[in-house]
C-alpha cells in the first residue's frame, strides 16, 4: 500500500527528506568554496575541482574545458575518455553547445554533463563528465545543484588566477 501524500506521516517525512538533502548540499557547497578559494594557482585549482567532482560526485572522467577564441581547449583531465578529449568549436557537438547558450546539458551525445564556467555573463570555458564510476548510477538533482555550482567557482577562481597571477 502507497502512502498516502495528505498523511501528515507522508508530509513530514518528506520535508525531513528535504531539509536532510539541503543540509547536505550546503555542506558540500561550504566544502567547494574554501577548496576552490584556497588554490593559489590555475594549475592547483583544476586540480582541485577535478578532485572534488571524484570526491563528491563519484566521477573519475571529467575534463575542464578553456575558451580559447572560438574553440574549447582541455586543459585539464582525468580518466580515459577525458584523456581523449580534443579540442572543440563553440556550437559543434554537446561541449561547443554547452559554451555557447551558457547552459548545462545533460546525457548528450556520449558525454555525462557539459556544464559552462561562466564569468560576468561570459563563457569561460566547460566542465565536462563523461562517466560515473560504476557504483554511482547516476547524477541527481543534488548532484547537478553543485555540479552547477562547483563550475561556478571553478570559472570565478580561474578567471582570478589568470588576472592577478599566482597567490603568494
Amino acid at each position: 500500500m502507497s502512502a498516502d501524500r495528505k498523511d501528515p506521516e507522508w508530509i513530514a517525512e518528506d520535508l525531513h527528506l528535504r531539509l536532510e538533502r539541503n543540509q547536505t548540499l550546503l555542506a558540500q557547497v561550504r566544502t567547494v568554496t574554501s577548496q576552490l578559494l584556497g588554490a593559489r594557482t590555475r594549475s592547483e585549482a583544476l586540480d582541485i575541482v577535478l578532485e572534488i567532482i571524484a570526491n563528491l560526485l563519484g566521477c573519475e572522467d571529467a575534463a575542464i574545458f578553456e575558451l580559447d577564441g572560438r574553440v574549447l581547449d582541455p586543459v585539464r583531465a582525468v580518466g580515459e575518455h577525458a584523456r581523449r578529449a580534443t579540442r572543440v568549436r563553440v556550437g559543434e557537438d554537446s561541449i561547443g553547445r554547452c559554451a555557447e547558450g551558457q547552459t548545462p546539458l545533460y546525457s548528450d551525445s556520449g558525454v555525462l554533463a557539459a556544464v559552462p564556467l561562466v564569468v560576468a555573463g561570459r563563457t569561460r570555458g566547460v566542465l565536462v563528465l563523461f562517466r560515473l564510476l560504476p557504483q554511482k548510477t547516476e547524477l541527481g538533482r543534488t548532484d547537478r545543484d553543485l555540479l552547477e555550482t562547483v563550475a561556478g567557482l571553478c570559472g570565478l577562481v580561474l578567471s582570478a588566477l589568470r588576472e592577478e597571477g599566482p597567490r603568494v
